[in-house]
Order: C-alpha cells, then structure tokens, then sequence
C-alpha cells in the first residue's frame, strides 16, 4: 500500500507545489519503489501496489486485485475470499 503523500500520487500531490525539499524526497521515494518492484520481480515476485485511498474506498476492487495476482502466479487453489466460505 502506498501512502498518497509519500509515494507521490500524481493526481493529488502534482510536483512543484511542496517545495523543492519535498519534490525532492518523494521523486526519491518513487525512483525506490521502482527499483525495488524491479528486485522483488528479479526474485519472481509478483508486486501488487496500490495507493492507500483507493484500498480504504474500495476494499472489495483491493481485495480482488490481490487474489488475481494470485490467480495468475497460479496460486488460485489457495486463494478463497471469505464470501466463497
């Protein structure tokens, strides 16, 4: 989960408008999301992100993201939602 803040949501925190030491820090943050999305699929990692108001305003599409990630590293045998129970 990404914090809309501190990873830079583009569509709410636009550069330019924090300050040079704030688009400065979070321009860093992004460049180690990606470099670390890049090493965890070098691992064979499947990242999931997702920013932090989209999981509080729609849990449910989160969920759902999550359990096709899944589904797709071929885990669909261990993935039951509680509605399915």
């Amino acid at each position: 989960m990404d914090g809309v803040w501190w990873h830079g949501h583009p569509d709410h925190l636009p550069r330019g408008k924090r300050g040079p030491y704030w688009d400065q820090k979070i321009a860093k943050n992004i460049e180690r999301d990606e470099r670390t999305n890049a090493d965890l699929a070098d691992f064979g990692w499947i990242v999931v992100r997702m920013w932090d108001l989209d999981i509080l305003s729609k849990p449910d599409d989160a969920v759902d993201q999550v359990v096709a990630a899944l589904s797709r590293a071929g885990r669909q045998n261990h993935v039951e939602r509680e509605s399915e129970l």
